[in-house]
């Protein structure tokens, strides 16, 4: 078959194609060769990490994410000494992370850690940027708590110390560690840059509070503690000593203010004022009010020497697994002033 000057002259050209991109690759090979040889002779770990450098960007555009990874635990294997390892095994352990691999980029950052002197990397820290990653990936609780304790003893300000401290106290309260759970959320509460919500600040004074004391004020059955209460009430108001009902209020953060936010109400009173407002005309509810649920209840009380002489006394249960015996049990935890009809929250 007689050929086209046309057909033979597309066959060079594609034949020199073919042969040009087999001569680069031939080419990046013998020099990727020529980089590796030179790793190997010279203890200059500055120049050595420029040359790391070039063969990682030439495998990474080869697409050979394998073999990178490999010349670089490689290298870290045989170089214990260079002080720029962290910097090797991050890259490995982040191509590792990028690639869906968690568990093996866990591994590097554990390395880098444990045997790896802190080097910065596109102006970050290494040993910053591994501490937060396994503290937000490894589901070792052990290895979440070194992480939080080292990011808070290493990294202070570069973190919200406060709202570490309270993510510690949740690790170690799932690790069922509830002596240092208690010491984390004490920091928390003892820092000033926590940024955290209400019902989180709420959670670790409740905590503190319960650690600390023998809960002796509650009772699993919250007919039985709504008797006891009503009874010492009215005692209360006949001899106008809070001596009995103060058996019976929490602990932990026991409050008495109106049904507006706590934070902004101008209805705040001191617990320790309470016999002032006592009298023998108060009258209790003889049962709970519809808003109660299976955490919460109230329980309208009236005849308060008060300008606002309707109270609702306020029930929850106790959020404590560090004693199974006092979780779930109810405390009477505080008082809210009105009728709840004026409440944002009046729901039936």
């Amino acid at each position: 078959m007689k050929l086209s000057g046309i057909t033979v002259l597309i066959t060079i050209l594609c034949f020199s194609i073919l042969t040009s991109c087999d001569s680069q690759k031939r080419q990046e090979e013998r020099y990727l060769l020529k980089l590796h040889s030179s790793l190997e002779n010279t203890a200059d770990y500055e120049k050595n990490y420029i040359t790391i450098t070039q063969i990682q960007n030439i495998l990474h555009q080869q697409g050979k994410d394998d073999e990178l990874r490999a010349m670089l635990t490689e290298y870290a294997d045989r170089h214990p000494q260079d002080p720029f390892n962290a910097c090797y095994l991050f890259i490995a352990g982040k191509n590792h992370m990028d690639s869906g691999d968690e568990t093996a980029a866990l591994r590097y950052f554990s390395r880098i850690l444990d045997t790896c002197q802190d080097v910065q990397y596109k102006g970050e820290s290494i040993r910053f940027m591994c501490l937060r990653t396994i503290l937000s990936h490894s589901p070792d609780l052990e290895k979440q708590a070194f992480c939080c304790r080292q990011l808070i003893e290493e990294f202070s300000s570069k973190i919200n110390t406060g709202s570490m401290y309270f993510r510690l106290g949740e690790i170690y309260s799932a690790a069922e560690d509830w002596d240092n759970a208690a010491s984390a959320y004490a920091n928390f509460l003892n820092s000033s840059d926590a940024m955290i919500s209400d019902n989180d600040i709420e959670y670790a004074r409740n905590f503190t509070a319960y650690y600390s004391n023998d809960i002796t004020w509650a009772d699993k059955d919250l007919d039985n503690l709504l008797k006891n209460i009503s009874e010492a009430l009215v005692n209360a108001g006949r001899t106008r000593s809070t001596k009995e009902l103060r058996k019976y209020m929490t602990k932990a953060n026991f409050f008495m203010t109106s049904w507006e936010d706590m934070a902004t109400s101008s209805e705040i009173i001191a617990a320790d004022r309470l016999g002032s407002f006592l009298n023998s005309k108060i009258r209790v509810s003889s049962h709970i009010d519809k808003l109660s649920n299976s955490q919460e209840a109230y329980l309208k009380t009236e005849g308060w020497e008060y300008r606002i002489n309707t109270w609702y006394l306020y029930f929850r249960k106790i959020k404590f697994p560090a004693d199974p015996e006092k979780d779930g049990c109810w405390e009477w935890a505080g008082i809210y002033f009105g009728d709840r009809v004026y409440s944002k929250s009046n729901e039936y």
